[in-house]
């Protein structure tokens, strides 16, 4: 008798790997490790000077304005506030907004609230929303008598200058009256982010 052959060896692989996901840019062979830079920021000084003509929203007595800074564009509306308030003695406070003028509806801030904050150079979509709300306490909330939206090219063109704009209203909100005063300087410094 004849003994039986063996078997013929297999040529399949055990484990069989899959094929690799196609890239996402066929112009780059393996990685794309393009760094992300930032714009280059200057500091600016926000000087809330007054509001007139605000609208009563207060059942008894007058509306109680306070106004609100925020830096948005180029991601900023998500962060943390950037935006501080210069104390009496210069000391930089972690407030973004105005003290409270109680039972008024032309208040007046002036020098005492200024507001440093950076500005992003070359960012179209960058700028300051300047946001009246009136106070109503702890418990009750603020109602918005306000907006005004200042762009980065805008204050950075009014270095030095006062400027002027009638308030609108929140997206979604109630009819407005009035307007805000601001002055705006540019100080001597520029950050690079890399």
């Amino acid at each position: 008798p004849r003994p039986k052959p063996p078997p013929p060896a297999t040529t399949e692989p055990v484990f069989v790997l899959p094929p690799p996901p196609p890239l996402r840019n066929p112009s780059v062979e393996k990685f794309d490790f393009a760094p992300t830079i930032a714009p280059p920021e200057v500091e600016l000084e926000v000087v809330v000077l007054r509001c007139g003509d605000l609208k009563n929203v207060d059942t008894w007595g007058k509306s109680d304005p306070f106004v609100r800074l925020r830096v948005d564009g180029h991601g900023r509306e998500t962060m943390k506030s950037p935006v501080r308030r210069v104390g009496a003695n210069g000391k930089m406070l972690k407030k973004d907004v105005t003290p409270v003028k109680s039972n008024n509806l032309n208040p007046v801030w002036e020098d005492a609230n200024a507001f440093r904050l950076p500005m992003p150079l070359n960012d179209n979509t960058a700028g300051v929303m300047l946001e009246v709300w009136d106070d109503d306490g702890l418990f009750f909330g603020s109602d918005s008598l306000g907006e005004v939206r200042l762009s980065a090219t805008e204050l950075l063109n009014s270095s030095g200058a006062t400027i002027r704009r009638p308030l609108r209203p929140a997206p979604g909100g109630p009819t407005v009256t009035g307007w805000i005063e601001v002055r705006v300087q540019l100080l001597a410094k520029i950050t690079l982010h890399v």
